[in-house]
């Protein structure tokens, strides 16, 4: 074997190991393979002075800073709630018209039952829009409690259940055939610990009805039983129905005249039948 034969050894990784003298060294690597890029990189970084690599540290921190804020504005930008679901077209399409004229993005739930925007916008957005009269005939439901925060106290907890629960029952109302727009309210009293003073919750209900629509007296009745099977200890003696025209739907009308009774008077009549039976 010939000495340029002998000073040759194996090959590893894109490098060559050689004899020289007696002892093994290990040529550079190839330039090509990834090992002696890196092999190349680490040289020149090593050449480089103490600022140099200070510069260099931090513009790469620097990279990586912007692409987690990149990353978490993302998150941001597609944490949208729900501002109002359940609007008219007539209100939806003013609502839309708000949103673009204060420039708050906004997109709609499969099948445009509802106007979503960002999370940290729903709030303001909702203030500016009631500034506005907006939504005139919508209502907003249990979507109250989905943008609740953590630390929420308990009366602002109960003052939003109430709320999503009158929008609840205003939007299954609405519903009906017949009916245009619903409002109700709940008068829910504080619960007592003595029987004695404990109050019943009462409802009422102001209806809006197409034209040349009417109610019959047992749709009216399934109404009432409706609102009142909603709320506990809530009968449906204390849900009163009307109409925007003012006319009383219930209790109804004609037992209150063939009674001589009012609505306070026949109210105590019901609670003592009820307490009798």
């Amino acid at each position: 074997m010939s000495e340029a034969g002998a000073g040759l050894g194996a090959q590893d990784d894109g490098g060559t190991t050689l004899s020289v003298g007696g002892r093994a060294v290990r040529a550079p690597k190839d330039p090509a393979s990834l090992g002696g890029r890196l092999e190349v990189l680490t040289g020149r970084f090593a050449e480089l002075t103490f600022l140099q690599r200070l510069i260099l540290g931090g513009a790469a921190a620097m990279v990586v800073a912007i692409l987690v804020v990149v990353a978490m504005g993302g998150r941001v930008k597609d944490d949208y709630r729900v501002l109002f679901s359940g609007v008219a077209e007539r209100d939806g399409a003013a609502i839309i018209a708000s949103l673009q004229q204060m420039n708050v993005p906004y997109r709609f739930t499969e099948g445009g039952g509802a106007i979503m925007v960002p999370g940290p916008m729903v709030h303001e957005a909702r203030l500016k829009l009631a500034g506005q009269g907006l939504p005139k005939a919508g209502s907003v439901g249990f979507e109250l409690l989905e943008n609740q925060k953590l630390g929420t106290s308990q009366f602002v907890e109960q003052i939003n259940y109430q709320r999503g629960l009158e929008g609840e029952l205003s939007k299954t109302i609405q519903s009906i055939t017949q009916v245009k727009m619903a409002r109700v309210h709940l008068a829910i009293p504080k619960s007592s610990a003595f029987s004695r003073d404990a109050q019943r919750p009462t409802a009422s209900v102001v209806l809006a009805l197409h034209p040349g629509r009417f109610l019959d007296e047992m749709q009216v009745t399934a109404m009432t039983n409706l609102v009142s099977s909603s709320v506990p200890q809530m009968g449906p003696q204390s849900v009163t129905v009307m109409d925007s025209e003012g006319n009383l739907l219930a209790p109804n009308p004609s037992r209150l005249g063939s009674l001589g009774l009012d609505a306070a008077q026949l109210k105590y009549v019901a609670e003592v039948e009820g307490a009798t039976a």
